[in-house]
Parts: C-alpha cells; sequence; structure tokens
C-alpha cells in the first residue's frame, strides 16, 4: 500500500467513476492500480446520450459509460437559455451523482450539449435562477367624486 500511496502522489491525473473505485492513472494513462475503499461521492464529468425524454414531464434518462442503468435527468438541470429540453439520441456532457431517483441510481446535476462546460448560473437573493416578476401599484389621492370602498 505504501508504495501504491507514492504513485498516487506523483500521478497527474484520475479517472474516478461514480460509486466505484477509484483509478489512479499516471502521465500516459497507465493504470497504477485502485485504491479500494476509496469511493467517487461527487459528481463526475461523463458523456452519454439521450435515451428519452418527456418534454411535458420535464425529465428523462440519459445512458453513458459511467451510469449503468441511466441517469435520471431533470430539466431544471439543462444548462442552456430557453426552453430546457432534450431530444431522444442527442449527445450530451453531465455531471451526475450517485442517489436513487425514480428507479435510477444516479441523478444528473447538470447537463450541456457544447463542448465546453457552461458557467453555473448564478442565483438571485431568493435562491431561485426561475424568472420571476413583480407589480407595484401606487394609488394617487381619492378623487372627490368617489363614494365607493372604505373611507380613510
Amino acid at each position: 500500500m505504501t508504495h501504491l500511496l507514492r504513485q498516487v502522489s506523483t500521478a497527474s491525473w484520475t479517472v474516478p467513476t461514480i460509486g466505484g473505485p477509484l483509478i489512479v492513472r499516471g502521465r500516459q494513462g497507465r493504470a497504477f492500480g485502485e485504491l479500494r475503499g476509496v469511493r467517487q461521492t461527487g459528481p463526475v464529468i461523463s458523456i452519454g446520450t439521450v435515451r428519452t425524454f418527456d418534454a411535458e414531464e420535464g425529465w428523462g434518462v440519459i445512458d453513458g459509460p459511467d451510469v449503468p442503468g441511466g441517469c435520471w435527468v431533470h430539466f431544471s438541470a439543462i444548462a442552456m437559455d430557453g426552453y430546457q429540453e432534450l431530444a431522444r439520441g442527442q449527445h450530451v456532457s453531465f455531471r451526475a451523482e450517485a442517489a436513487s431517483q425514480d428507479g435510477f441510481a444516479y441523478r444528473a446535476v447538470k447537463v450541456w450539449t457544447s463542448d465546453i462546460e457552461p458557467p453555473d448560473r448564478t442565483r438571485t437573493q431568493d435562491g431561485s435562477a426561475a424568472y420571476h416578476s413583480s407589480l407595484t401599484l401606487t394609488f394617487g389621492p381619492r378623487h372627490p367624486d368617489d363614494t365607493a370602498g372604505p373611507q380613510a
């Protein structure tokens, strides 16, 4: 184990799998070994294909090598402007996390269709990235001929 830890400290990059052992690779991509007992717990970037997406219900499934059985995706995880929808057979990049969601072991936390991951959306003060509006009504002094309504 000490030898493996020395190699881990000199490795240039790793290729983790969601919920699986951490595979440690060197600069040439050669695997040094696995760190058993160490599991990837956070979101991992993966590439996949949309199996299905129901725009009316706002969710679908993405298939990819890092998400056996499929990855559940909600429209709110799609990083695009305008109407957020995916098409069957569409190639996407996504971040997924291990989670039990509607019978799927993985849930997408961010999905994008371009080659470069877009920046995360900034949230407004109320914590929502959704569109919102407000209306302010200002009333002037009562008209002398107005007899309806409560008297001030």
